[in-house]
């Protein structure tokens, strides 16, 4: 067992997190999902900062210690990554599953696997060298501030409806075109696109193509209507979603991704020799 990453359940560590994953389980079944709410700002940017004061603490008073050197161990990091794949499958793959990503054993999980980065992250500050850690570094911080803003952003995001009909008086919102793509061999559908008049601008739309209209705010093509009688698309429904962590999060997504290629390439370059 101590050869796979699963002998982290065994010591002081697996205690921890046996328990720790029990009371969210507990908690889970007495009150039910929790309220992401209480991630919104400035309560999430709070318990970030907290939990990285915490994990700082902990890492300059225990850490030579076998239970934070188990916490920060790459099997530590293989196990949480697993589980949390296991457990994004089992929400995705479960019907029942409503809500699963809001679950209290997921976000103690996500939280958990967020500890461990920060572990990792401050240990390795205190050897790092430029050349020698910056793939290491962009990777792991790229992945925290990922995580991180997702799990902030959860609190802060807001979605609205906007009805788009093709009929409507100035300066309401008006459907100009829709239209459907289709697969030549079948015919199936294959993407659908609008046109829309709104606020005196043009905007053009797909569905996983929205149009940006500031900095945090995006519109989403997410449903049509087509009227029975004459076969034309008669309305529209875009969504509005205020997004405040999204370029923290692309920051970090771009971090991970930078890291990643300099890692390969850097190891494809020593192979080479």
């Amino acid at each position: 067992m101590t050869n796979t990453p699963l002998y982290i359940i065994r010591g002081k560590a697996g205690t921890i997190f046996l328990l720790y994953m029990t009371v969210a389980t507990i908690v889970q079944m007495l009150y039910g999902n929790i309220d992401v709410s209480i991630f919104a700002f400035p309560m999430g940017l709070a318990l970030g900062v907290t939990g990285l004061a915490i994990v700082y603490a902990m890492e300059r008073k225990w850490g030579p210690t076998k239970t934070v050197a188990a916490m920060r161990s790459t099997k530590a990091a293989c196990l949480l990554l697993g589980l949390t794949a296991a457990f994004a499958v089992a929400g995705g793959l479960v019907p029942q599953f409503a809500g699963f990503t809001t679950s209290w054993p997921f976000v103690a999980l996500l939280a958990a696997l967020e500890m461990h980065l920060s572990l990792v992250i401050i240990h390795k500050l205190r050897t790092f060298r430029f050349r020698r850690d910056l793939s290491f570094m962009l990777v792991h911080i790229g992945l925290w501030l990922a995580l991180f803003s997702g799990m902030a952003g959860a609190g802060d995001t807001r979605k609205s409806d906007i009805l788009v009909p093709a009929q409507a008086v100035a300066p309401s919102p008006r459907l100009l075109s829709f239209q459907i793509d289709r697969n030549p061999a079948d015919g199936s559908p294959v993407q659908y696109s609008a046109e829309v008049m709104m606020n005196g601008d043009t905007i053009r739309l797909a569905v996983n193509r929205p149009y940006s209209v500031g900095m945090a705010e995006d519109l989403y093509l997410v449903d049509f209507n087509t009227n029975m009688m004459t076969g034309e698309v008669d309305y529209c429904i875009l969504q509005k979603v205020h997004q405040p962590w999204k370029y923290p999060m692309l920051a970090g997504i771009g971090s991970l991704l930078a890291g990643t290629i300099i890692m390969t390439t850097r190891r494809r370059k020593e192979a080479e020799r």
